[in-house]
């Protein structure tokens, strides 16, 4: 839905061209979701306010090809706090990612005319399943120092990876369409560092040089949340224009009477993660809400009659009174 300078820096913020994503991301992910006995759920939903000067674009909305979940009564006053319809949203997600993200939205101002929402849940065994004589006690050392105490996952893979400061292996979920990647900083290289050299080139490379050998793993058991509003890493990319009130673009996804500027106020995005002897669960959800700028300015001013005023019956074509008078009292 996004144009202009709006739409550019959200490709040079993504690195591809939003033909290329409708061109890939869309079918690549329907083809997995829609395979027999696949473990990846996809939903998409958007919720639009029916405030009458909204007109979302019927183009847009034909070529997200979401069905409309909610075009629902008294929008924006359900929104503010707990409202009946942010509950909606919260449903969906929970039931969509198998209850592991069971709230993405706290709460939505008054501001918000459209939400979109994609939810995905992995669910998936290993090809090989731990024994129990693989499941041992052990201790992981966090970055910062300090001791951990954990149980941890001990296997022979087949498939090692390996570049300049990075080791790692893959190891498959039943039917061998997924694995998990296990990837190894060297050894003083801290995290941080080390993710901020993993470019997609990097990435790419890393994965595509994977060698065919036995390695030995030893792997935790872990279960981790995260959640996040993407609002200034997104911004620290590139993409200013979008959160915008004054600048943003989103003439393509629909416009307000009045002239209210549509612009992103919020990307949420919670994930939930699970690895255990029998296999993996993954949740990740994001929700974006696209706001309407009148609801960021001043407030109206307020004329309250409660004192005694001046009154006026205009000719308005001349701007000449007919009468004039004034309220004293209204006894």
């Amino acid at each position: 839905g996004a144009g202009g300078e709006t739409r550019s820096q959200m490709e040079a913020a993504f690195g591809v061209s939003g033909e290329a994503l409708d061109a890939f991301l869309g079918p690549w992910l329907s083809a997995l979701a829609g395979e027999e006995g696949s473990p990846l759920r996809v939903a998409d939903g958007i919720w639009i306010s029916d405030r009458p000067d909204l007109h979302i674009s019927e183009d847009f909305l034909e070529k997200v090809g979401v069905p409309i979940i909610n075009i629902h009564h008294s929008f924006l006053p359900a929104f503010i706090g707990a409202g009946p319809y942010q509950k909606r949203i919260n449903d969906f997600v929970n039931r969509n990612t198998q209850g592991m993200i069971e709230k993405l939205l706290d709460a939505l101002p008054p501001e918000a005319v459209m939400v979109l929402v994609n939810a995905l849940a992995f669910e998936a065994d290993w090809e090989t399943p731990y024994r129990e004589d693989q499941v041992r006690p052990g201790v992981f050392h966090p970055e910062n120092g300090g001791e951990q105490e954990a149980t941890f996952l001990h296997s022979g893979e087949n498939v090692y990876l390996k570049d300049e400061n990075t080791t790692g292996f893959l190891k498959y979920y039943s039917g061998g369409r997924y694995a998990f990647a296990a990837l190894l900083p060297a050894e003083g290289m801290a995290l941080e560092e080390y993710v901020a050299s993993l470019s997609g080139e990097k990435l790419r490379g890393l994965l595509a040089g994977a060698k065919e050998t036995k390695v030995e793993t030893i792997t935790p058991k872990f279960e981790t949340e995260f959640s996040v509003q993407l609002n200034d890493a997104l911004m620290a990319m590139g993409m200013t224009d979008a959160f915008n009130a004054d600048r943003g673009d989103f003439s393509a996804l629909g416009f307000c009477d009045d002239g209210d500027n549509l612009y992103i106020g919020q990307v949420v995005h919670k994930t939930f993660l699970k690895l255990d002897e029998k296999g993996t669960r993954a949740g990740a959800a994001t929700g974006v809400t696209i706001y309407a700028a009148s609801a960021l300015r001043e407030p109206p001013p307020r004329v309250v009659l409660d004192r005694p005023f001046v009154y006026l019956l205009l000719d308005t074509e001349t701007n000449i009174p007919l009468f004039i008078g004034i309220v004293e009292s209204l006894d």
